[in-house]
């Protein structure tokens, strides 16, 4: 049996974070084609706070401001401004066509059993819904827009 081991320490600083993270990782081959890893992972992570002129700024192009209450997560002892990056909005360009849009709708209900949906999700006509969970920044398209109506879900 081979063993494998690592051990990392990455460090990152970035607008918005400064994070810092070791891995070990243990790796024991069971077959020829066959691994079996344990991973422990520790990271601290510290927000970087924006001012004011840098929000603006960043509004200004489209993005959303938003306020995560201290103690949502571990370790977040106050309250931090923050650019909102929640959800999966899916993107398309304005010249799509309009049944190729529906179809996209229909096909992602159709298979909503098989996502991943995160606790909050409430079903599929939250997808067309400005919620916390399904912020919608830009205008649905026009396909969209009729499969949701034509499906009895408010938008």
């Amino acid at each position: 049996v081979a063993v494998l081991g690592v051990v990392q320490h990455v460090a990152f600083e970035g607008p918005g974070l400064t994070w810092t993270q070791v891995s070990l990782a243990k790796w024991w081959r069971v077959r020829e084609h066959v691994r079996f890893q344990i991973r422990v992972d520790a990271n601290n992570m510290v927000p970087v706070k924006f001012d004011d002129e840098v929000f603006n700024q960043l509004q200004d192009i489209g993005w959303r401001k938003v306020v995560i209450p201290a103690g949502r997560f571990k370790g977040l002892k106050d309250d931090y401004a923050c650019i909102d990056y929640s959800g999966w909005p899916l993107y398309t360009r304005e010249s799509l066509p309009d049944e190729v849009a529906y179809r996209v709708c229909n096909a992602l209900a159709e298979r909503a059993e098989h996502v991943p949906w995160e606790e909050s999700y409430t079903g599929v006509g939250q997808t067309g819904q400005d919620t916390e969970a399904t912020p919608i920044d830009v205008p649905l398209h026009p396909g969209a827009a009729r499969w949701y109506r034509e499906h009895g879900f408010k938008m």
